[in-house]
C-alpha cells in the first residue's frame, strides 16, 4: 500500500510579514471634581504608549489598558463616531480624569 494518507492539518501557507502597529496617543482631556489630579495629571498632556508609560498614573493605567488593546488590534467603539479614538476616565470618584485615547497610523 503505497496510498499516502492525508493530513487532517491545514496546507501550510505563506503569510505576509505582520504590519506594524499603530501608535497609541493617551491625551488628558478634562479633569472633573476639583480639578486636580492626585497624580499631577494636567489637562492637555499627551502620553505616547508604550514609550512613555511611566507618565501615566497606575490606576489610570488599568482604566485605559483594555481600550489601548482593542485600538491595537484593529477594534473599534461602535458608540463612537471616529473609529480611532475613544474617551475613558479614571477610578478617582473625586476628580476623576477623563482620557482620549486615540490610534494614530501615520506616525508608524
Amino acid at each position: 500500500m503505497s496510498e499516502q494518507r492525508k493530513s487532517c492539518l491545514p496546507e501550510r501557507t505563506v503569510h505576509e510579514p505582520p504590519k506594524p502597529l499603530p501608535k497609541i496617543i493617551i491625551k488628558v482631556k478634562e479633569i472633573q471634581g476639583k480639578g486636580t489630579c492626585s497624580f499631577g495629571h494636567v489637562v492637555g498632556q499627551t502620553i505616547k504608549y508604550p514609550e512613555e508609560l511611566n507618565q501615566l498614573c497606575p490606576w489610570a493605567f488599568y482604566a485605559v489598558f483594555p481600550v489601548i488593546q482593542v485600538l491595537l488590534f484593529g477594534g473599534t467603539f461602535f458608540y463612537e463616531p471616529d473609529p480611532d479614538k475613544t474617551y475613558i476616565a479614571c477610578s478617582d470618584p473625586y476628580n476623576e480624569v477623563v482620557f482620549e485615547v486615540a490610534r494614530v497610523w501615520d506616525e508608524v
